[in-house]
């Protein structure tokens, strides 16, 4: 299985929506065609900015490809796939559920972590609500 949490898009190529809906056509074409179980969590990049979600990556769904919102068990573990664009906690209640999930494939680390915070400027590129 291949797990791909975010920044599938290449932003700084997206001068339009046109543009980027070529490349997520492109994205959801390669989805479709892989053959391995594959997990899509979206990240930052693959929000075009006049839009709040990756909304397109719904489509990608399918028996084998699993995206933002799914939360699936295998082999008795349960693994929760949360979104980046609509902010986690809309979903953590949902995504959370008692029991919670074994694993949260998600773009961003938890808040005030080692991985979360740039080593030259200090900024903390966690996610609160992943605390």
């Amino acid at each position: 299985a291949v797990a791909i949490v975010g920044d599938l898009m290449d932003m700084c190529r997206c001068d339009s929506a046109a543009d980027a809906k070529e490349q997520q056509t492109w994205l959801l074409d390669w989805m479709r065609r892989c053959t391995v179980p594959l997990f899509v969590v979206s990240g930052n990049h693959d929000v075009y900015p006049s839009v709040e979600s990756a909304e397109w990556l719904q489509e990608a769904r399918r028996d084998g490809v699993w995206v933002d919102g799914d939360v699936v068990v295998i082999e008795g573990r349960s693994i929760a796939l949360v979104p980046y664009a609509t902010g986690p906690s809309r979903m953590l209640g949902r995504l959370f559920a008692q029991p919670p999930p074994d694993l949260a494939l998600h773009h961003e680390p938890p808040a005030r972590t080692r991985v979360a915070i740039a080593l030259q400027s200090g900024r903390d590129f966690g996610s609160d609500d992943l605390r």
